[in-house]
């Protein structure tokens, strides 16, 4: 059973602290539609993208891979088992 005894007065200061809400240094750039996100800036030329496969089984075990299709693919530079 709680008692009013039992309840912890906080410094009015220290409520108000904790309960402001902190100031976003570009909220005003989200809201006008003016905010820079990474979609919005362009790539250097020649620039290499990563690509997983993930499997559909979890905790399965990898007995094989044909990366034949893969490899054959414009553009692809190079795949996990012809790096390792």
């Amino acid at each position: 059973m709680v008692t009013s005894e039992d309840t912890v007065t906080e410094e009015p200061a220290l409520r108000n602290r904790m309960s402001a809400t902190p100031h976003h240094d570009s909220a005003h750039l989200h809201v006008s539609g003016q905010a820079l996100y990474a979609d919005d800036i362009p790539l250097p030329a020649n620039t290499l993208h990563a690509a997983f496969g993930l499997s559909g089984i979890a905790h399965g075990r990898i007995r094989e891979m044909d990366l034949a299709p893969l490899q054959r693919m414009p553009d692809v530079v190079a795949d996990r088992k012809s790096v390792v």
